[in-house]
């Protein structure tokens, strides 16, 4: 069996022949997986550009790499639930599915707590890395309103139809309270992800999942 290749986040520009690696970075490729001057890593750089190096001293040797495209999943916006375990295993099962953009939404219902910047900024690198991503997922800083979605947006709730999201630019998925009466806007798509009630966490890894099924059947 082959032996497993570590993938790892490095940021770019990338303009040298080597590429430094933090001393985190380095402490778990030598402590944790053990690995040595010359053992091959894959890298990427967050927005598009993979490689294929080698780890030296504490920084990788660049290789081969190339471009990958992004494609053309919707943003999930969430009204983030208050439990910080389940906030973060949203925002990393969202982007080891390759979700684009992940905007924390403002609900009269709903979280006015966001997770630290930082926090959520370690468990999209570690998610990238886990998935062996080209990508890195973008959260957004601040809680948005429901008028700064854009237009096409679906919202999931239980009392919508099961047609397929689509093309959707924007999936929006409400607090743990529900949505309140009203806010969702006349005549926008409303969808239902199946006859239960699902965790807010559960509904937007759902939204991603049929994403990326029904992008499939497009082709």
């Amino acid at each position: 069996m082959a032996r497993h290749v570590p993938h790892l986040y490095v940021p770019g520009p990338w303009e040298a022949p080597v590429l430094p690696l933090t001393d985190a970075a380095v402490r778990h490729l030598r402590k944790s997986l053990r690995r040595s001057d010359g053992d091959a890593l894959s890298y990427s750089d967050g927005a598009g550009r993979i490689g294929e190096g080698r780890l030296e001293g504490s920084s990788v040797v660049r290789g081969d790499e190339h471009e990958v495209s992004q494609g053309r999943l919707p943003v999930i916006a969430v009204a983030a639930p208050a439990n910080k375990d389940r906030v973060r295993f949203l925002v990393e099962k969202l982007a080891e599915l390759g979700t684009p953009e992940l905007w924390w939404l403002a609900t009269a219902f709903g979280e006015r707590r966001l997770p630290p910047d930082d926090k959520v900024e370690s468990w999209c690198r570690s998610a990238l890395e886990q998935s062996r991503s080209a990508w890195l997922m973008r959260v957004s800083k601040r809680a948005i309103g429901l008028a700064a979605l854009p237009s096409g947006t679906v919202f999931a709730d239980q009392s919508g139809s099961t047609d397929e999201v689509g093309t959707a630019p924007c999936v929006a998925i409400g607090p743990e309270g529900g949505w309140a009466p009203g806010e969702i806007p006349e005549g926008a798509p409303v969808r239902s992800f199946g006859t239960s009630v699902l965790r807010v966490e559960t509904a937007a890894v759902a939204a991603a999942v049929l994403a990326i099924s029904q992008g499939s059947s497009d082709h």
